[in-house]
């Protein structure tokens, strides 16, 4: 009976204990990131210098999950959602360092701005309450943080840094993938393109405003998909760190800066909610990243 009724001693406080680590913060932004599944990922860096931060994740659910390292202890911060299409900038969220320990993290770092249903070419700018927004192109400082991702000096992994889906500029359908990796390897892959089609691919920085052919793509196999090495773009150099997003044209069409509408045959990277995102990458790793 005494072995019994420490047995249920034990789990009350295992529960207790468990129940205080979640209202704490403790391990909360782990167990609420497996609750679905991760179609976006991109790096924090510090909009002054580039240097890394932390992540941003986004879910099937359409909630995002925000962890910032190095911020002001208690301090209070804006995000901003930056629509690369239609060159927007909307206030979607207010974040704190409830805490005081210079981190942003687990529930203080958790909303949810997307709906089901919904696409969007985003990038987020990150910066103190006390801080009038001024929409891009704007040097922000060491204080204020963008989405994006910053490459290491020394890669010593192709881990994936910046990864999300192809959508379709018209409809916002989930067309394939993009992928920037740790050693500075890129790759677009598109579905249901039209056989032997070529593709101009156009960097789209958000900090600053600027806007760069970096690569061609092309369905060399006929087949309708750009896959493997026909979506291969140039290396990023070591130490390169950007805030950006990809506008895809057909080969020979003529780039018009944003705010712009793109038709069916045109894609932009981004995240899409209408539907469970494949995974293209048949000779990739699993994408573990911690």
């Amino acid at each position: 009976m005494m072995k019994i009724r420490l047995l249920r001693n034990w789990k009350l406080v295992s529960f207790s204990l468990l129940f205080l680590m979640l209202e704490i913060g403790l391990f909360a932004s782990d167990l609420w990131a497996k609750s679905d599944e991760e179609i976006y990922k991109a790096q924090v860096i510090t909009a002054g210098t580039g240097q890394l931060r932390g992540r941003l994740r986004i879910f099937e659910n359409g909630k995002v999950q925000l962890n910032i390292n190095g911020v002001t202890p208690g301090g209070s911060y804006q995000v901003w959602l930056h629509e690369t299409l239609a060159d927007t900038d909307t206030q979607i969220a207010i974040l704190a360092d409830r805490n005081g320990d210079g981190v942003i993290r687990g529930a203080e770092g958790k909303f949810k701005p997307f709906l089901r249903g919904s696409s969007s070419s985003p990038a987020f700018i990150i910066i103190p309450s006390t801080v009038t927004f001024t929409p891009p192109p704007v040097s922000l400082g060491d204080e204020s943080f963008v989405t994006g991702f910053a490459l290491p000096l020394f890669p010593n992994s192709a881990k994936p840094l910046f990864v999300g889906d192809i959508i379709t500029g018209a409809t916002g359908l989930d067309n394939g993938e993009f992928k920037i990796r740790a050693n500075g390897s890129a790759r677009i892959e598109i579905d249901n393109v039209p056989p032997g089609s070529s593709y101009d691919v156009w960097r789209h920085n958000t900090l600053p405003d600027t806007d760069e052919l970096i690569g061609t793509i092309k369905d060399l196999d006929n087949d309708g998909e750009i896959h493997g090495s026909e979506g291969n773009l140039p290396f990023f150099p070591s130490g390169t760190s950007a805030s950006l997003n990809f506008i895809i044209l057909p080969s020979g069409t003529s780039f018009t800066k944003p705010p712009v509408t793109l038709t069916d045959d045109a894609f932009v990277s981004g995240l899409s909610l209408k539907g469970k995102k494949k995974d293209n990458d048949d000779d990739d790793d699993h994408d573990d990243d911690d």
